[in-house]
């Protein structure tokens, strides 16, 4: 045999291994190169030539030495796996065919297959990558990272069921896999099981404490569960790690608005821009900021820039449609949810949002449906009851039919109007609620006669006995799906206990020579404070001395209260020891006793005009579903009369038209 045929020694080998292993890089490149120089013919020198280029990071030089070692040895099988290693970042279609020719030599060549199944992946050729890792897995069953790669397959398919148990496999076979946690949580956040992921991304991350995709999802879903502070801490905890990395300025932004504090959050949000200007999450976050600022030009350019940056993506789609709903554009708006809708066909926010617009506009055909979506949203309320099993059809039922509270007091009232209609619709209705409604409800089902619907308090943990049941909200779909079911609407639906309207018809003897008025002018709901007035801007109706006012106003109002006694003279009184927010029944009862209740769209509003009282509403231009876009009277409430803001966060008009139907009151 020529000596150019030979491959070196054993020893020589050996040598050049151990130069390799103990990283003497230097030392193995010129040993190396002196035995090519003997044995130019070797595609085994020029494979491990290769190697030592590739750990110099000389990618170049690497590649033409396993370029060489495939060219003297076509059925090299290490130079082909080795050169579609190093080519991976630089031509995903050249390193699949490298990996490939592995396969064709060599059917069982588990890495190969794996790497197949990583790139697949990466193009998003899901089926293709899930082909891959089966036959991976069939060689071999016990690799954590496969079925940790599998998973990730099934994730991307929507499996989630499945993806769950590939994730808890690879768990399995290695405890310590800080990878098939973080994608554990992925998953149980898919399924909303929120406290289980959370659990996850902490684990992940207590198995690498520098782990960047753990903090990065542990940041997100607790910004998304409102644990805002807990989220800030974990941001921070990532810029200690990373200080240039763009993510976490992001997510400690979402943290600051969620906090309230708008400057903080803008300042995080531009500075993760700076860090990386084509990070779309950030454009969509900076959007959002001014959004909730209510700057919708800001906040419009924002997410258009987000859709120039990646014109797939649904949640861009989503914010801009938000902002023109919210400028009352809703023709855009509802073209850009079902632009949402169409990138991602399980987004759920997207159809919840549209069926908002819909509602509004007394599209209640196409509402109704869209509306179910609300347990499916980002961050749903779980329901009480389970939604797939024993679902009441909207046919007569005969046994027992439960209808079970959901979302706030408000919107219990609201879909409170429809119950009684229930009576001719089975033979027996158990109707859950809010423990501060119960008797409220009772007593308008006794005064009507209406004896086979039972109320009682919704308590999740002592679940009721039925045949089908029924979520509150769903059952407009059944009762109100036209203007004309409107007409149904009982003029009142609650109703006060006797005892207690007598006990506050006493108390406000001394007051009866005045117009009595109940006044609420501010929400809980810190999200949507546009809804909200001044009791300062109330002072031109406040001032007026045939008036005599009470204040209905839940949460701390004293400093307001006085400064507009001292401003105004008013004659507006604080019962101190009405418990405006827990004690629904003392408010209905003091309500009942008044000639009058001016408010802003609260609680207060559904439950005056719930119990049939004369209501003038203040409706901001921005608004909810259920008040409708040009209705003078509510057709929820047909006590309620609304009066709308013309200009987003200018009252003048407001107070001007109501205290000039005050004056026609008085003239009555």
């Amino acid at each position: 045999m020529n000596k150019i045929e030979k491959n070196p020694s054993q020893e020589e080998i050996n040598i050049l291994i151990n130069f390799i292993d103990q990283n003497k890089l230097d030392e193995a490149q010129i040993f190396v190169k002196n035995l090519i120089n003997n044995f130019n013919s070797s595609a085994f020198l020029y494979n491990i030539s290769g190697i030592i280029f590739s750990k110099k990071n000389n990618i170049n030089d690497s590649i033409d030495a396993f370029k060489k070692a495939i060219a003297l040895d076509e059925n090299f099988i290490d130079a082909y796996y080795n050169l579609g290693i190093i080519v991976k970042n630089l031509s995903v279609e050249e390193s699949i065919n490298n990996f490939e020719k592995v396969i064709k030599l060599d059917k069982r060549n588990i890495n190969s297959l794996t790497q197949l199944g990583i790139l697949y992946l990466q193009k998003k050729n899901f089926l293709k990558a899930k082909f891959f890792f089966e036959k991976a897995l069939i060689l071999d069953s016990s690799s954590s990272d496969a079925n940790n790669n599998m998973g990730n397959i099934l994730f991307e398919l929507g499996l989630f069921n499945e993806a769950k148990a590939s994730y808890l496999k690879a768990i399995s076979l290695n405890k310590d896999s800080f990878f098939a946690y973080n994608n554990l949580g992925r998953v149980l956040k898919e399924q909303n099981l929120f406290t289980d992921s959370i659990d996850c991304f902490n684990k992940a991350i207590l198995l690498n404490p520098h782990y960047i995709d753990g903090y990065n999802n542990l940041a997100i879903i607790l910004n998304e569960n409102e644990m805002y502070n807990e989220s800030k801490d974990v941001s921070l905890k990532l810029i200690k790690i990373n200080p240039k990395y763009a993510n976490a300025y992001c997510h400690l932004g979402d943290s600051y608005r969620g906090l309230g504090n708008f400057d903080m959050a803008i300042n995080n949000h531009e500075k993760s821009i700076e860090l990386n200007p084509n990070y779309l999450d950030a454009y969509n976050s900076l959007g959002l900021d001014y959004l909730r600022l209510f700057e919708y030009s800001k906040s419009i350019d924002l997410f258009k820039k987000a859709i120039s940056i990646n014109e797939n993506d649904y949640q861009a789609y989503n914010n801009l449609a938000q902002a023109y709903n919210e400028t009352q554009n809703f023709s855009l708006a509802k073209s850009f949810y079902q632009k949402s809708i169409f990138l991602k066909k399980n987004f759920f926010d997207g159809y919840f949002n549209s069926s908002m617009i819909y509602l509004l506009e007394d599209n209640y055909k196409e509402g109704w449906p869209l509306y179910d979506y609300r347990w499916s949203v980002k961050k749903p309320k779980i329901p009480s009851y389970n939604l797939d099993k024993k679902y009441w059809d909207g046919n007569f039922l005969e046994g027992n039919l439960l209808v079970w509270s959901e979302q706030g007091v408000g919107d219990i009232i609201l879909f409170g109007s429809m119950v009684s209609e229930l009576k001719d619709f089975a033979k027996q209705i158990i109707f859950e609620t809010d423990k501060r409604l119960v008797n409220l409800f009772s007593k308008y089902f006794s005064e009507q006669n209406i004896t086979n619907i039972k109320v009682k308090e919704l308590i999740p943990s002592q679940q009721s006995l039925y045949d089908k049941h029924i979520p509150i909200g769903s059952l407009g779909k059944f009762f109100r799906n036209n203007i004309d079911d409107f007409k149904k609407v009982p003029k009142k639906f609650l109703v006060a206990d006797n005892s207690r309207c007598l006990f506050f018809k006493n108390q406000n003897l001394k007051y009866n020579k005045k117009i009595k008025i109940g006044l609420s002018w501010k929400t809980g709901n810190i999200k949507e404070g546009y809804r909200n007035i001044l009791l300062k801007d109330l002072y031109p109706i406040l001032s007026d001395e045939r008036f005599c006012f009470f204040n209905l106003q839940f949460g701390d109002s004293n400093k307001e209260v006085q400064d507009a006694i001292l401003d105004t003279s008013a004659n507006l009184i604080t019962i101190n020891y009405l418990d405006t927010y827990n004690n629904l029944e003392d408010l209905s009862a003091l309500i009942n006793d008044l000639d009058l209740v001016i408010t802003i769209q609260n609680t207060t509003a559904h439950l005056s005009g719930a119990l049939g009282k004369k209501t003038f509403l203040l409706l901001s231009k921005n608004h909810r579903w259920q008040w409708g876009l040009n209705h003078e009277n509510s057709i929820w409430y047909p006590s309620i009369k609304i009066f709308r803001q013309k200009t987003f966060k200018v009252w003048d008009d407001v107070v001007k038209n109501i205290h000039s139907e005050l004056n026609m009151l008085t003239k009555c």
